[in-house]
């Protein structure tokens, strides 16, 4: 088989007692036989429940996903995955994933990406309550995810992230904080804030 190809793929995803995503159940997926070069799925639908009751889940739709399978002469099998799709919660969504000789590359990226009070609550509980401090935030950024992990587990990231327009009301803090614009970095070494400006109450 030189290529594999489906469509409309429908896929539900929740957690599992013990904070595992229940599609990790799955991985690595059965090998019937050798891999086709090539695989397409097209119209990949995501539904990740959380845990409220009524709670919509969050919905990502993958228009598109490509892996390529490259055989290696020890047996094993190097992929380069990639993705372009959208969700619920943002307008695009790119990523590129490559395994090979036991390291794993990842790349992505999402644009106009809307965090707000809804979407909080349509997290798992577990997620949602490590950002508790996040519910009352409003936002709209753009961001870049780098991740490699060599085959020895040695792990590197980087993470930026753009925000557009923000707004944050939090009991600790006199007035609201609105019109936040920024631009942070996260990697190994910490966070950084590259640049910023917010407004507090009406102080301009």
């Amino acid at each position: 088989t030189e290529r594999v190809v489906l469509q409309g793929v429908n896929a539900h995803a929740w957690l599992d007692e013990e904070g595992e995503l229940s599609l990790k159940a799955l991985l690595p997926l059965p090998m019937l036989g050798p891999a086709a070069p090539r695989m397409d799925l097209h119209d990949v639908t995501v539904q990740l429940h959380g845990d409220r009751k009524g709670a919509r889940p969050v919905k990502v739709e993958l228009s598109d996903v490509v892996v390529l399978n490259s055989p290696t002469i020890d047996g094993l099998c190097n992929k380069e995955i990639t993705i372009r799709g959208s969700a619920d919660f943002a307008d695009k969504i790119t990523a590129k994933i490559v395994t090979s000789n036991g390291a794993t590359d990842i790349r992505a990226t999402t644009g106009a990406v809307r965090f707000d009070r809804k979407l909080f609550e349509q997290l798992p509980v577990a997620w949602a309550s490590k950002i508790r401090d996040a519910q009352s935030l409003r936002c709209i950024f753009d961001a870049g995810v780098s991740i490699f992990l060599a085959a020895d587990g040695h792990l590197n990231y980087r993470v930026s992230a753009s925000v557009h327009d923000g707004q944050f009301d939090h009991p600790s803090i006199p007035y609201p904080v609105s019109g936040i614009r920024g631009k942070l970095v996260f990697d190994p070494g910490g966070i950084v804030v590259e640049a910023s400006q917010a407004h507090l109450g009406d102080a301009f």
